[in-house]
């Protein structure tokens, strides 16, 4: 796995403009495209108007005094309020169709991956039960019955942060 860039200083205007270029080629799915890893940047100062970062990781970058960086970071919100209808992928390939209450705390970071407090499940396909333990305790899904994390992490920044994992789409959650 390749080890994020650690920053020291300033990105210059052609490093931020290479960054750009080859994550929206990521982003399209072209050739040549890098996903953006600002992990840890320094980016004060920086002019983010009209740079698409959607799936960029910005998690740790220093965003302070960095210009439209509050327009930059609503632009990637992907989580609209009130009940939301979302996918789970559990072991052995189970998918489970998910409500997140209006009520549950709910965050993202900056890419697809998305988690809440609590969930009710509506639907297990697949099998009778899912199951996830891959990265905490077992948690058991099963129609009917609303799932509470063990712990919740407030924290939007951490993308594996403590909650219920799950994605938007349904084609998000059955992909490998």
């Amino acid at each position: 796995m390749k080890r994020p860039r650690r920053w020291s200083a300033a990105l210059t205007s052609d490093e931020w403009r290479d960054i750009l270029e080859k994550h929206a080629r990521w982003h399209r799915g072209e050739d040549g495209g890098q996903r953006a890893d600002l992990q840890g940047a320094y980016l004060q100062g920086a002019d983010l108007q009209g740079a698409d970062l959607q799936g960029a990781d910005l998690q740790g970058a220093d965003l302070q005094r960095a210009e439209n960086a509050d327009l930059v970071i609503a632009l990637t919100r992907i989580l609209p309020e009130g009940d939301l209808i979302v996918w789970k992928r559990c072991n052995d390939r189970v998918l489970v169709r998910l409500r997140i209450p209006a009520e549950a705390r709910r965050s993202h970071a900056f890419g697809r991956k998305c988690r809440a407090e609590y969930a009710d499940v509506l639907e297990v396909v697949g099998a009778g039960i899912g199951v996830t333990c891959a990265h905490g305790p077992r948690t058991e899904y099963r129609a009917g019955q609303r799932v509470v994390a063990d712990k919740w992490d407030p924290e939007w920044t951490r993308e594996c942060g403590g909650g219920i994992h799950f994605y938007i789409t349904r084609e998000e959650a059955e992909a490998p």
